[in-house]
């Protein structure tokens, strides 16, 4: 038994040793260059102190108002997500089954992709609250992207499995959602935890500027406001950290869960 637990752990350190060292260092040289930055400003209301923004963000573990706002933001960013992969999904899919449609869904996609959030943030306050006005920002941009991503998808299905589908007659909308969305599906929820941690950074941009109050993006026009530059600092990198967990977590939920060869969909 001890013999075969220094053996994997032998395999897990020539497997993975190289990469966690790098990403270590990597970590290491951002905060180095952080330090050394603060030092050459010297001035806090410039570039914070590292010191002064990691005892504040342990000081934020004490405060409810943090949880508060994390949890808003994080719901505004699950609302957001959930909507995009349903519109962009269903899009794909209604452009897949009726090919012609493509013409017609491809310019407003591009318009959408293409207009300028922030400004149209403005607007958007104009009918809206700053709590739903981030979800809307959120979605002009995540919607066309999601809508793409599975069109991608799609495309890089084999056509040896579009031929033998053909062959045998079975029907378009059969061929999506019995065969198309499950080869899919491993790139979808790599996908998923990528637009998630981008829709986190849309939500709090959108946030600081619709002055959300109940939100990490309200928390940190607050502190930019009070020149409370170490909590700004903080606020920030936690919502850094916790794009970066997500990312994270579902790329490897994406590896455990479909360790199998996708041979439907072809790979470059």
């Amino acid at each position: 038994m001890r013999f075969s637990s220094r053996k994997n752990m032998k395999n897990f350190i020539k497997k993975y040793g190289l990469s966690i060292s790098l990403t270590l260092l990597s970590i290491i040289t951002m905060i180095g260059c952080w330090v050394v930055a603060s030092l050459i400003a010297k001035n806090d209301y410039v570039i914070p102190n590292v010191r002064d923004t990691f005892k504040d963000m342990g000081a934020l573990f004490k405060d409810g108002n943090f949880y508060n706002g994390l949890l808003n933001t994080q719901l505004r960013t699950l609302y957001s997500v959930v909507i995009a992969y349903l519109l962009g999904g269903a899009l794909a899919i209604v452009t897949i089954i009726f090919k012609p449609l493509k013409a017609f869904f491809v310019p407003i996609v591009s318009v959408i992709r293409v207009v300028p959030t922030m400004a149209v943030l403005l607007i958007i306050l104009l009918f809206t609250t700053p709590s739903v006005s981030p979800i809307v920002v959120s979605l002009l941009v995540l919607v066309p992207m999601v809508y793409q991503q599975f069109l991608t998808a799609f495309a890089e299905i084999d056509d040896g499995v579009i031929s033998v589908l053909k062959v045998f007659g079975v029907s378009k909308s059969d061929r999506v959602f019995k065969v198309y969305l499950p080869l899919i599906l491993p790139s979808t929820i790599s996908n998923l935890g990528t637009n998630f941690s981008f829709s986190i950074k849309l939500i709090v941009s959108a946030e600081v500027l619709a002055y959300t109050f109940n939100g990490l993006g309200g928390l940190m026009r607050d502190a930019s406001v009070y020149f409370a530059i170490p909590r700004l600092a903080s606020l920030t990198l936690f919502a850094v950290i916790i794009g970066i967990l997500i990312e994270v977590v579902f790329n490897l939920l994406s590896k455990l869960l479909f360790k199998w060869n996708t041979t439907g969909v072809k790979y470059d």
